[in-house]
């Protein structure tokens, strides 16, 4: 969730919480995105077409029936074959099943490998507040429907668009601009 940069919260506490090996946890605290194909795997989409054939599916569902739509996107869709995140899947599911952000951080620095540390890099500059915040968002979305999870969003953003926390990751994202998103 880029928006984890700018000293801001993850917009989607319904969802990301529910996903498997605490993907959503790692994606909201890191800001790190999925491959296109992940998506699809990770639980988020349900169909994977290539790039290369967006543009021939949006003219095919422009033409088509509602109830033909399915069947164009099972026609364009194509098998997304492995998870990139696979071998990274027992860590992610350790290090961002933690209950604080702190121990997230000492998860992350005990595991000591190449993608830990990248991690680390990737937190390190963020707001801790936020990071604080996002953590907490995720914990209590993973009980919440989307109307639940979208007024606790409203309810954190309509708080915090004033906050120093946010004036500062915006102020900092725009003269330093986004060296890591």
């Amino acid at each position: 969730m880029a928006e984890a940069r700018i000293g801001w919260i993850a917009g989607m506490p319904h969802f990301l919480p529910k996903l498997n090996n605490h993907l959503g946890f790692y994606m909201a605290l890191t800001g790190k995105r999925l491959k296109s194909k992940d998506v699809m795997l990770s639980g988020m989409a349900t169909h994977f077409v290539p790039s290369s054939r967006l543009g021939e599916l949006e003219l095919e569902l422009f033409h088509c029936k509602t109830e033909d739509i399915e069947a164009r996107l099972n026609a364009f869709s194509e098998p997304p074959g492995e998870f990139s995140l696979t071998p990274l899947l027992k860590d992610i599911d350790h290090c961002f099943s933690a209950n604080t952000v702190e121990e997230v951080i000492e998860r992350l620095t005990k595991v000591d490998s190449e993608w830990s540390k990248e991690m680390l890099q990737m937190m390190a500059p963020l707001c801790p507040t936020m990071l604080k915040v996002n953590l907490r968002m995720m914990q209590l979305g993973k009980t919440l429907d989307l109307k639940e999870g979208l007024r606790m969003v409203h309810r954190v953003l309509s708080r915090g668009v004033g906050s120093y926390n946010a004036q500062e990751g915006l102020r900092s994202a725009l003269v330093g601009g986004f060296t890591r998103v």
